[in-house]
């Protein structure tokens, strides 16, 4: 009976194992280093298709700059995004099997970011230091097409690699509000407040699951 029972364990164990993986969880390294974190769940479709969420919490350390015109500038940023797309593998990149999860690929994809944004600044007028101050509600709404490719090594880590270019739309006043390189709106980077053009580039690794 025991010999039934190992043989039985070992069945179950080559069997889930041999199971087919529908399911990646990313993460980005980098947005570590942009002010937030972002994790996703990749679901496999069919064969060359997948859907994906992700989630992202901005805010997690405060950026400080002293140069320039200013003598001490502080930004700081709070919130949520969330982004969904939908993914086409149409080529591969290796000799492996083209699959959902592995190969170049085309992916629509939208996105909605709420945040608050606070400065704080000091500049030097006369020999007089003066602080200043602002904080703002914001919100954002991105429509992207990325280009990527996917790789799986060891049959569990994914590497996706992606580059995307569209639109996103905020409700800034750029009046009165200074938009440069550090901030953006972590869905996507905008360039010009005078128009809505925006690009990302990104890395991410996962586990199939």
């Amino acid at each position: 009976m025991q010999k039934v029972y190992s043989i039985l364990f070992s069945l179950l164990f080559i069997c889930a194992n041999g199971q087919e993986r529908k399911n990646a969880i990313k993460f980005e390294p980098l947005t570590l280093t942009k002010n937030f974190l972002e994790i996703g769940l990749e679901h496999k479709i069919n064969e060359l298709k997948t859907a994906e969420i992700t989630l992202g919490i901005i805010g997690l350390n405060k950026q400080d700059i002293t140069s320039g015109y200013y003598e001490s500038y502080a930004y700081k940023a709070n919130g949520f995004f969330i982004k969904t797309n939908y993914k086409k593998v149409f080529s591969k990149i290796t000799k492996a099997k083209m699959s959902a999860f592995s190969g170049l690929y085309y992916s629509p994809e939208i996105a909605f970011a709420k945040f608050t944004e606070t400065r704080k600044w000091t500049s030097n007028s006369g020999s007089i230091y003066k602080e200043y101050g602002s904080q703002y509600e914001l919100q954002a709404f991105s429509i992207m097409l990325n280009l990527g490719a996917k790789i799986i090594i060891k049959n569990r880590i994914l590497l996706d690699g992606y580059l995307g270019i569209g639109s996103c739309f905020d409700n800034r006043n750029n009046a009165s509000t200074v938009y440069n390189s550090r901030e953006n709106n972590f869905i996507a980077r905008r360039y010009f407040e005078t128009n809505r053009l925006a690009t990302q580039l990104g890395l991410k690794i996962g586990y199939l699951f």
